[in-house]
C-alpha cells in the first residue's frame, strides 16, 4: 500500500513539473525579442554553392516587421498637412523635360524637391505620393556576398545597428513599401539576396520568418559580378530592379519611395541613383559641366580617384530598368575578366555602380542622380566596428517622412 501511495505521489510530482515547464516555455516565447514563428522550429534548408534556394517560413499575425510598418504609417499620418495647396502649378508644354532639368540641378535640390515631387505626381496622373501605384514591378536584389576584407572578414550585413542586424533594416525598408496601409501601392517581388557559401547559413538563420530567395556566389568578385550572376534568376522578370548594397543600414524608406516615384515618372531613365551631397565624397559622381547630366561614377578607395571638395556620393541604392541591367555588366566582364587566375583587372573585382554608370552614359542612356538623402543615409559598414558609431536618427527620420507627407488630406 505504501509503495502504491509513493508511485501516486511521484506521478503527481511529474505532472506538476510538466505544467511548470509548459508555463515557463510560454512565458519565454511571449517575452522573446524575436518574432515567434512556426517556421523557426523547422530544420535549416541546406544551401548549395552556386544555386538558389527559397526559404518560406510561416509567420504569426503580428510580426516585428508589421510593427515597423504600423509605426511608419502612424508617423506619416501625424505629419500630414491637411491645409490645401491653392497655388496653381504651371508645368509647361514639356513637363518631363522640366523634371529632368530640375533633377539635374543637384546644388539646388532642397529648394526644388517639393516641385520635383509634385511634377512627378502630375506626370503619373496622381495628386500626391500617397496615391502612387507603380507602373512597373520592383525586384529587390540585396548584395550580401562580400567577404568584408576591411571588416575582419565578418559578414557586414549581420553587424547590428540600433539592436537589429543591417540586413534586417534593409528588408524592413523594402517590406514597408509593400505592406504600408497609407495608400501607395508598390508592387514588390520576392527579394533576392546574394550571399557567399561562408555566410549563407548565418544570414538565412538571421532572417527566419522573411520570405526571400538566395543565390550563393562561388567566389565573390565584386558587386558587379554579384549582380551579373543573378541574370538567370530574373530572366522572366519585367520591371525595375532595386539593387541594394547590403552594408547600408541607415537608408530611410521615404528616400526609396521618392526615388521609385521619380524614376518611374521620368519613364525612360535607364538607371537612377540616390545620392547625398557631402564634402570629399567617398564615391563621387561625375557630371557633364555643360548640361549637368551624369556621365561617370568613380571610387576613391578601389579606383584611387581624387575626391572633389564637395559633390554627390551614392548611398548604395540603385534603380535600373531590367532591360538595361545586364548588358553593361556583360560588356565589362568580357573586357576586364582574366580567366587564367579567375579575377578582374585592377582593382581585382567588378564594381557595380561605376561600370553601370559609365557604360550606360557612353551609350547615351539616361542616368539620373537624386541627391535627396541626408549624410547619415550614406553611412556604410566598411571596417570592423563601424556599426558601433551608427544609429537611426529619429530627427532625420521625421524629416524624411515629412518630405512625403502631402499638403492636403487623403
Amino acid at each position: 500500500m505504501e509503495a502504491w501511495s509513493y508511485c501516486v505521489w511521484v506521478m503527481m510530482g511529474i505532472r506538476k513539473v510538466y505544467y511548470i515547464a509548459v508555463i515557463l516555455m510560454l512565458i519565454l516565447m511571449l517575452t522573446s525579442g524575436d518574432a515567434v514563428c512556426l517556421g523557426s522550429l523547422r530544420p535549416y534548408m541546406q544551401l548549395e554553392k552556386g544555386k538558389n534556394k527559397e526559404i518560406n517560413l510561416d509567420k504569426v499575425s503580428l510580426s516585428e516587421t508589421e510593427e515597423v510598418v504600423e509605426e511608419f504609417d502612424n508617423l506619416v499620418r501625424l505629419n500630414m498637412n491637411f491645409e490645401p495647396d491653392n497655388e496653381k502649378q504651371d508645368y509647361g508644354s514639356k513637363p518631363r523635360s522640366m523634371l529632368i532639368q530640375l533633377v539635374n540641378d543637384w546644388r539646388n535640390w532642397e529648394s526644388n524637391e517639393r516641385r520635383i515631387l509634385d511634377l512627378s505626381c502630375h506626370l503619373l496622373g496622381i495628386e500626391n505620393i500617397l496615391e502612387f501605384k507603380t507602373i512597373r514591378p520592383i525586384k529587390p536584389i540585396i548584395l550580401a556576398g562580400g567577404r568584408g576584407s576591411r571588416a575582419n572578414n565578418k559578414a557586414k550585413v549581420l553587424e547590428r545597428v540600433d539592436g537589429k542586424s543591417t540586413i534586417m533594416h534593409i528588408l524592413n525598408n523594402i517590406l514597408i513599401l509593400k505592406k504600408s496601409n497609407l495608400g501607395f501601392q508598390i508592387e514588390i517581388e520576392k527579394p533576392l539576396i546574394v550571399v557567399n557559401y561562408e555566410n549563407a547559413e548565418l544570414i538565412a538563420n538571421a532572417l527566419k520568418g522573411y520570405e526571400v530567395e538566395y543565390f550563393i556566389e562561388e567566389k565573390p568578385l565584386g558587386t558587379g559580378k554579384g549582380v551579373l550572376e543573378t541574370e538567370e534568376l530574373t530572366r522572366d522578370f519585367k520591371g525595375d530592379v532595386l539593387v541594394y548594397l547590403g552594408a547600408r543600414p541607415c537608408v530611410y524608406t521615404p528616400s526609396i519611395l521618392k526615388s521609385i516615384l521619380i524614376h518611374q515618372a521620368i519613364e525612360f531613365s535607364s538607371m537612377t541613383l540616390i545620392t547625398t551631397v557631402v564634402k570629399k565624397p567617398y564615391a563621387p559622381l561625375v557630371r557633364d559641366p555643360e548640361n549637368s547630366f551624369v556621365i561617370d561614377s568613380v571610387e576613391t578607395h578601389l579606383e584611387k580617384a581624387k575626391a572633389p571638395p564637395i559633390g554627390e556620393s551614392n548611398i548604395g541604392v540603385y534603380l535600373v530598368r531590367k532591360q538595361d541591367l545586364y548588358w553593361p555588366l556583360h560588356e565589362a566582364h568580357n573586357e576586364l575578366y582574366n580567366a587564367a587566375d579567375n579575377t578582374y583587372k585592377w582593382p581585382g573585382e567588378l564594381g557595380f555602380v561605376n561600370q553601370m554608370v559609365r557604360r550606360l552614359a557612353a551609350e547615351d542612356r539616361l542616368v539620373i542622380s537624386l541627391p535627396l538623402a541626408n549624410t547619415e543615409e550614406g553611412s556604410g559598414i566598411r571596417f570592423a566596428g563601424d556599426s558601433h558609431a551608427m544609429h537611426i536618427s529619429r530627427e532625420h527620420l521625421l524629416t524624411s517622412i515629412k518630405s512625403i507627407a502631402p499638403r492636403y488630406g487623403l
